[in-house]
């Protein structure tokens, strides 16, 4: 889901500081071990689509409620980093 949804403008060119193809700089800061809700990458996907903060921007495809889902469930079970 996130190289699907957020690749497109996160893999290679790192816009806004997240790149979702390199695991380890996820988790030393996009995603926060075992708390979905603090982590940056998953609130900014749940935020109301009004604000200016949510992504993707309310111009690209959504993530589904299942994805969402899915990235709760394994921000919850990921270990802390290192």
């Amino acid at each position: 889901m996130l190289l699907r949804r957020c690749g497109p403008c996160h893999t290679d060119r790192a816009k806004g500081g997240l790149r979702v193809s390199d695991i380890g700089k996820m988790k030393a800061g996009d995603v926060l071990a075992g708390n979905p809700a603090e982590s940056p990458i998953y609130a900014r996907l749940v935020l109301p689509r009004d604000s200016d903060d949510r992504m993707p921007p309310i111009d690209k495809p959504q993530p589904t409620a299942a994805e969402l889902a899915v990235l709760r469930a394994w921000i919850s079970e990921l270990k802390s980093y290192p």
